[in-house]
């Protein structure tokens, strides 16, 4: 079973986001108990709920060593594909924030603005068969999130989009 973390994660470490440290922290596999014994984690001891609650109002979000091993892994493979880091190629992780043609703000923050006429984005996901991608296509709303960073892009005056790319990489 592959580990579970959140796919922004890959993209930081790929795509050469700065502030990994800043935003994501490891989780400790011991800790120290009041008698000053070093114990397996636990979910359950007080130190373990403090040092988690600590974390989170710091506003990072928690790993384990075996997701960030997996995670390390998979970026390591992909700087190796010079295809895919040309797709993601651009300006890294830019919000892109436009009013709609109803004058509802929306948001689109695709993993690379394009410097040619395409635009790529990293997925992750748990099957990368032709079939799983497909269910991860429909299920997660790729094509809709496609489509609305081609339009900002466009509206901004950014980029014309010639090419929409999503490139699946399997947990």
């Amino acid at each position: 079973l592959a580990a579970q973390f959140p796919g922004n994660v890959l993209g930081t470490l790929l795509l050469g986001e700065d502030g990994f440290r800043d935003n994501y922290v490891v989780r400790p596999e011991k800790y120290e108990n009041d008698a000053g014994e070093w114990k397996p984690w636990s979910g359950n001891a007080t130190v373990c709920k403090e040092w988690l609650a600590s974390r989170k109002a710091e506003g990072k979000t928690v790993l384990l060593k075996s997701q960030v091993e997996a995670i390390t892994g998979i970026a390591e493979q992909l700087s190796r594909n010079r295809d895919a880091l040309d797709l993601l190629r651009g300006r890294i992780e830019r919000s892109i924030i436009v009013r709609d043609k109803t004058g509802v703000y929306v948001k689109s923050r695709p993993d690379s603005i394009p410097a040619d006429t395409v635009i790529a984005d990293l997925k992750t996901c748990a099957d990368a068969s032709q079939r799983g991608i497909a269910r991860s296509i429909l299920d997660q709303g790729y094509l809709q999130q496609m489509a609305l960073a081609i339009t900002s892009l466009e509206q901004v005056g950014t980029s014309h989009v010639n090419q929409a790319v999503l490139l699946f990489v399997e947990k």
